[in-house]
């Protein structure tokens, strides 16, 4: 993920730029000069002043609404392409003849091409800005996916499905700078949910889908489905806008004919500079912070068991109750259900606990942020006690109904934790994921 951290407690990371917002009023309000001491005055390089007509969060509501719809679009689609495949195991069990285990590594592979994204996606941000990133990747993305479409040997599948994971999960580390570049920080739990629920619906909605698809035209459709739903969401896209504060700074000064004097990128200049920022410290920081070691292995428990859900659902389903592939596809949404229950929780947490009588927006207004991870702490039980109801209930004495509403409240729980346990590193000074 990308984060900008500050002085100020309504920091944001602002990562696009809206060419057409930047008429000749913004630059007669904020001409070269204006712009050379405002960049001077931020020590990040990365925030705009409140006031200015292209600060991202002075934008219209409607325009904020679309630049969020895109940003949430892509990461639907990767997200989708991620859990899609499951579906098609069987097929490219007895297509390639490799055993489960085997027919598992792509899907595999394509969370660790995903794992490599915050590693490399704030530096190019800090450089281009976020609008090309988006369109661009998620173009590479759909090419791989093509490619393993049309694979002709097992290792051929996997590699292509590693580097769609690769170039898609930029998507999904995005989203969450564009929701902060253009939402009030007094709003962060629910955009949170909203970004959280764009990987959640759509890997949800994956093995949903393909599970009538894999029926009707075999695995390769788990990965066709992906790239027709590419599409619309390119075109849908087309008009985004920049949000990237830096970025916006940088066209401006462009378009005046002027150069502007940014502060040195918060990710590093050198190699040696953005290995250290974001290789060696989030490492140095696993091993040596209690309350990122802590969630560090607490989130990837969560992760590791939704995604294991995917392969293992459908097995227990078929096993202990005769379902078919697509009857174990619909039992999926459960986690549909429980991924717009949690997004609704969390939003209605924000809204009661947001403090009254001041101003929305005043500095004396924002909660503590201890405040912002009240959603993880009544996720946490939920998480514990849907384990043990859907191990204990996922028998053929039991009504299969009973084990999926299990899973519902797992998903509940979860979504709620991984909301409420991002804002550990917004206590972190200065750090980029």
């Amino acid at each position: 993920m990308e984060h900008h951290t500050s002085a100020s407690p309504h920091a944001h990371w602002t990562d696009s730029t809206a060419p057409d917002s930047m008429g000749p009023n913004s630059s007669d309000a904020y001409g070269p000069s204006t712009m050379m001491s405002e960049a001077q005055s931020q020590p990040s390089g990365h925030m705009m002043r409140p006031d200015d007509p292209d600060n991202p969060q002075n934008w219209p509501v409607h325009k904020k609404l679309y630049t969020s719809a895109v940003a949430t679009a892509y990461g639907f689609v990767v997200a989708f392409g991620a859990t899609a495949y499951v579906v098609g195991i069987p097929g490219v069990m007895a297509h390639f003849n490799v055993s489960m285990t085997k027919a598992i590594l792509p899907f595999s592979l394509f969370f660790w091409g995903i794992m490599f994204a915050p590693v490399w996606v704030p530096h190019l941000s800090e450089r281009v800005g976020r609008q090309l990133q988006y369109p661009i990747l998620i173009f590479i993305f759909a090419l791989f996916t093509l490619g393993a479409s049309f694979s002709q040997s097992f290792a051929a599948l996997s590699i292509c499905r590693f580097f769609a994971g690769f170039f898609g999960g930029p998507a999904l580390v995005l989203i969450e700078g564009t929701y902060a570049d253009v939402w009030s920080a007094d709003y962060t739990v629910t955009y949170y949910a909203g970004l959280t629920l764009a990987s959640f619906l759509g890997t949800a909605s994956g093995p949903l889908v393909t599970g009538f698809l894999y029926a009707f035209g075999g695995w390769r459709w788990t990965l066709w489905i992906t790239l027709i739903l590419t599409l619309p969401a390119l075109l849908f896209g087309v008009a985004m806008p920049e949000t990237y504060g830096r970025e916006i700074l940088r066209r401006r000064a462009r378009r005046n004919g002027q150069p502007i004097k940014l502060a040195k990128a918060a990710s590093g200049v050198t190699f040696s500079e953005m290995a250290q920022l974001t290789v060696i410290d989030p490492i140095k920081m696993a091993i040596t912070e209690p309350i990122v070691i802590g969630l560090s292995l607490y989130v990837g428990l969560i992760f590791a068991l939704i995604f294991q859900f995917f392969v293992a659902i459908p097995v227990v389903l078929s096993l202990t109750y005769n379902f078919t592939i697509q009857q174990a596809g619909i039992a999926f949404t459960s986690a549909i259900a429980g991924t717009l229950l949690a997004a609704a929780t969390a939003a209605t947490i924000e809204t009661l606990t947001r403090p009254r009588g001041d101003s929305i927006g005043a500095q004396n207004a924002t909660r503590p942020l201890e405040w912002r991870m009240l959603p993880a702490l009544l996720g946490g039980p939920l998480i514990m006690g849907s384990l043990f109801w859907i191990a204990w209930t996922a028998s053929p004495t039991t009504h299969f109904l009973v084990p999926i509403f299990g899973t519902m409240v797992f998903i509940w729980g979860s979504f709620m934790v991984l909301v409420g346990s991002r804002f550990a590193s917004l206590q972190l000074p200065e750090r980029m994921y």
